[in-house]
């Protein structure tokens, strides 16, 4: 009987042992989850942050219709680009999210990161949006595509933006054809000039048009007409051999490879391959 008394008590001891055993393993099994959907928490909320970033980015710049739009002119006010530390970024606070902040950086198709704010939208291909929630940092990328040819833009300006034409028209349509974007309308500026009394340009500083059959309503109708000479007066463009003439900011008057390209889009080739003859 003492024999057997022994054994119970054994087994009974054996038996509380492996019950703490187990109930120290649940605990630190339910620690570790704990610390695990925290964590699962933050990396959530980080990259929230960094799509709201990145959607953000996108939206700004696809609001902007000035064909020579830059960074500066797509972020301003709190959304305002910075390029101090040698590379274009837009820092940003989340209102949405308490203790979340996002930075944007922009690349060309390439892949080559901008380092100025006064760089032109029309040249960004990608942004990468870093979203920062406590201390959890996860970042998204997403391309940007101005559409078409035209990245967008439907008209010259809008409401009297700054590109307008000379005397402030601003209702100038564009479309974009194969891979250029045109002016889907003539200019219509300067004073008319009666071909009929023998008119002619007097200088560049007087921009002077000529309307179809000398009636004025025609120019009204159908834009003015004007000789090469004055359309071309004016600076260069910055940074090419371009002229803008009596275009509005942004627009240029077109090249003679300005026009090949068109002429092969809508027609085909119509050159010589000098080495065949």
């Amino acid at each position: 009987m003492k024999t057997k008394k022994g054994s119970i008590l054994a087994y009974a001891l054996i038996i509380l042992t492996m019950m703490a055993v187990i109930s120290v393993a649940m605990t630190t099994t339910t620690i570790l989850e704990r610390k695990s959907s925290s964590a699962t928490d933050s990396s959530t909320q980080a990259y929230q942050t960094a799509d709201t970033g990145a959607q953000l980015g996108i939206k700004l710049i696809n609001s902007v219709t000035a064909p020579d739009a830059t960074l500066d002119d797509a972020f301003t006010g709190v959304y305002s680009c910075d390029d101090d530390d040698g590379y274009a970024k837009v820092k940003v606070d989340d209102d949405v999210i308490a203790g979340s902040s996002y930075e944007l950086t922009f690349f060309d198709e390439d892949g080559n990161q901008s380092d100025t704010c006064d760089i032109s939208l029309n040249e960004i291909g990608l942004i990468k949006s870093v979203g920062t929630y406590k201390n959890t940092v996860r970042a998204v990328e997403v391309s940007v595509l101005r559409l078409g040819a035209c990245k967008g833009i439907t008209e010259v300006s809008h409401d009297g933006g700054p590109n307008v034409d000379l005397e402030g028209n601003s209702y100038y349509k564009t479309v974009a054809i194969g891979s250029q974007c045109w002016l889907k309308e003539n200019l219509n500026i300067g004073d008319f000039r009666n071909t009929l009394l023998g008119a002619q340009e007097s200088n560049c500083s007087n921009i002077e048009k000529y309307c179809y059959g000398n009636d004025e309503e025609n120019c009204d109708s159908y834009g003015g007409l004007y000789q090469w000479d004055q359309t071309v007066c004016g600076e260069n463009i910055p940074g090419n051999e371009r002229t803008q003439g009596i275009c509005p900011d942004g627009w240029e008057i077109p090249t003679d490879e300005d026009f090949r390209i068109l002429e092969q889009f809508l027609a085909g080739s119509n050159s010589c391959d000098e080495d065949r003859g």
